[in-house]
């Protein structure tokens, strides 16, 4: 048996590993500090779950668990962190277990009991739309028609198969709905479909992207987030 565990804070780290140590003396536990050290070694490594804090500083344990489902699809997610207000939304993206901080023994030991040895779980994403308002009227576009969301001036504009909308919400609130799914923040001003992306390549300096649906326009990808987009993609 292999754990990830992955929290930013390192006496967290240490007192989940010794706990867990204690009830599975013959597992091995790797541990990463940052949602991008994480991704980063799910894509060279295999784990039998995941341990993750919400709030890693570089971003959110959600988006460290859409990753994982790519990397390593039915991998058992256990979210390990303070914040109690994300459980639902963990369960809607098919956690096995939600577990709080100050850390419980004896309710960790009920999560190791039920890891097993298993590592096959399916996905619960929860309601497969996205809504969007336009014309005074709420669409619910389903969510592998869209292909990019990007920021405008006054709130977002949604890129879909069906056509482009304007929402006064931010994109900032799109990333939260969407968390969990097939999306990834990669600059500040797009949040991309990786299930639509084309191609990536250099570009002015740095590194695009093109996407399924979109391939007239170059997105730009931001150092940091290229660097965790590296694994997902074998690039």
């Amino acid at each position: 048996m292999k754990y990830l565990l992955t929290d930013d804070e390192r006496p967290a780290r240490s007192e989940l590993w010794q706990i867990l140590a204690e009830l599975r003396p013959e597992a091995e536990f790797r541990e990463a500090s940052s949602g991008e050290e994480a991704i980063e070694m799910m894509g060279s490594d295999v784990f039998d779950a995941l341990f993750l804090d919400m709030d890693l500083g570089d971003m959110l344990g959600t988006t460290v668990a859409a990753a994982a489902r790519k990397l390593q699809p039915g991998i058992p997610i256990v979210f390990a962190t303070a914040y109690s207000d994300y459980a639902v939304k963990a369960f809607e993206m098919g956690a096995m277990d939600y577990i709080l901080k100050p850390f419980d023994p004896a309710r960790i030991a009920k999560t190791v009991q039920r890891l097993g040895g298993s590592r096959e779980r399916s996905v619960s994403p929860g309601l497969n739309k996205l809504p969007v308002s336009r014309d005074k009227k709420i669409l619910l576009l389903p969510v592998e028609e869209v292909i990019y969301i990007e920021t405008r001036e006054r709130g977002s504009q949604v890129h879909a198969d069906s056509g482009v909308y304007e929402d006064s919400a931010p994109i900032g609130s799109f990333e939260r709905r969407l968390a969990g799914r097939s999306f990834f923040r990669i600059h500040k001003s797009y949040l991309v479909n990786l299930d639509r992306v084309k191609a990536v390549f250099p570009w002015h300096g740095g590194y695009g992207m093109t996407m399924e649906g979109g391939e007239e326009v170059v997105l730009p990808i931001g150092r940091s987030q290229f660097r965790v987009l590296k694994p997902l993609f074998h690039l």
